[in-house]
């Protein structure tokens, strides 16, 4: 009796460290699983977020994040007003392909959209050093922007320094086609626009001038206003155009940014 009971235990023994066994390593393989899961779980959060920060200017983000915890608690009305940047003064600059639809033609559309990206990528580039933000691209223009989301002190200067950058950087690339740039500076409105696919767009008069000035300046010009010319005067050189006829604004006295001035920052 006594060697049955030393077997049977021996064999339970044998049986229960089995069995504990493979317990321990079912449940290590669960956490192994869950922590890939968790892995790939991190892997998109990060893509999103990654995502995110190239749509939106990465203050803005930031300013959602803490303001996400109050906004669940209010109402769309008031939620939206959480939204808006008014600045009386900032600065906006306009960067355009000269006569891009006439290059597509030609058949190499693959190629002139590949410098197009390349130019696009150089202006981030240079913008994000310079404090300012592209905050979007429309056709073959592409729009930045100093002193919103955030205030910036030397948004204008900001700007001037941008476009000459641009332009310097630009002839160094040698592409396929030329650029012209339209700089004011004045009140600007910027605002969240959307629910479902949301952008950050700006709004007023100044946006409005700066456009005209791209339009209207001929390849390799950075055309601006006489308020531009007035706050940046000694720091930078320009050149004076005279008195033009803005469509849908009031005559205006227009300048050519040439230079940088002799002046240091």
């Amino acid at each position: 009796v006594s060697t049955q009971s030393t077997w049977g235990f021996l064999v339970c023994l044998i049986a229960g460290g089995y069995f504990m066994e493979y317990a321990v390593r079912d449940q290590f393989r669960n956490i192994m699983l869950m922590s890939e899961a968790e892995r790939v779980s991190r892997g998109r959060l990060d893509f999103c977020q990654e995502l995110l920060m190239k749509m939106l200017p990465v203050d803005l983000i930031k300013r959602q994040q803490y303001q996400g915890q109050r906004r669940a608690s209010v109402s769309s009305v008031e939620a939206a007003g959480g939204w808006i940047d008014v600045r009386e003064q900032a600065s906006c600059l306009f960067i355009a392909v000269v006569d891009f639809e006439r290059h597509l033609v030609h058949g190499n559309e693959v190629g002139l959209l590949a410098e197009y990206s390349r130019l696009v990528a150089m202006i981030d580039s240079a913008a994000k050093q310079r404090d300012s933000v592209r905050l979007k691209i429309v056709g073959s223009t592409v729009l930045v922007v100093s002193g919103l989301p955030n205030y910036q002190l030397h948004h204008c200067r900001n700007l001037a320094s941008l476009a000459l950058a641009v332009r310097t950087r630009a002839a160094g690339m040698k592409l396929l086609f030329s650029l012209s740039m339209g700089l004011h500076s004045g009140p600007i409105v910027g605002s969240v626009v959307g629910t479902v696919q949301q952008i950050y767009d700006i709004f007023g008069s100044t946006v409005n001038m700066a456009s005209r000035m791209q339009t209207s300046a001929g390849p390799g010009v950075i055309q601006v206003t006489a308020r531009v010319q007035a706050i940046l005067d000694g720091q930078f050189r320009f050149s004076k155009v005279g008195v033009r006829a803005i469509k849908g604004c009031a005559d205006e006295e227009v300048y050519t940014l040439e230079a940088f001035g002799n002046v240091d920052w």
